[in-house]
Parts: C-alpha cells; sequence; structure tokens
C-alpha cells in the first residue's frame, strides 16, 4: 500500500536510526544498516535515536517517509505490503 501511495517499489523502503539532527538546515542524519549512514533533509520534527522508514529516491537520494518512534514493523512486514 505504501509503495502504491508513493510509486516506489518495495526493496527501497529501508528502516533507519537518527543519529544526529542539525535542526537549522532541516537535516537528520539516519543509519541504514549495511548501507552506512546519510543526510535527509526533513520538515519531521526527528530526536537522535528515532527510528524512520527512508525510501530511495530514483537518483539515489534518500526522503523520510515516516517517523515510526510508535511502532516500528519488520522490515518483511513493509516488503509484504
Amino acid at each position: 500500500m505504501i509503495e502504491q501511495i508513493l510509486k516506489k517499489a518495495e526493496r527501497v523502503f529501508r528502516y533507519g536510526e537518527v543519529a544526529a539532527v542539525n535542526s537549522v538546515d532541516e537535516k537528520v542524519q539516519v543509519r541504514i544498516g549495511s548501507e552506512g549512514s546519510v543526510w535527509i533533509k526533513t520538515q519531521l520534527s526527528l530526536e537522535v535515536g528515532d527510528a524512520v522508514i527512508v525510501a530511495r529516491n530514483n537518483d539515489s537520494s534518500w526522503f523520510v517517509v515516516q517517523d515510526s518512534r510508535k511502532a516500528m514493523p519488520s522490515e518483511k512486514l513493509l516488503l509484504n505490503i
């Protein structure tokens, strides 16, 4: 369902954890498993340690899809949506 809304294939979605916040530039550094970490511009109010769902754009940049503080379903569940 979420990939239909965003027009993305399910394989582009990943879980990450906010490692740093730059509130001046509205960016967060997100650790994405074995892929390392990446700075992502977002308007969401996030804090270090927050779990997020991120997706990759066609140009290989990342964006935050959802702040998943309240619930963190498994990556397998996300792939089946």
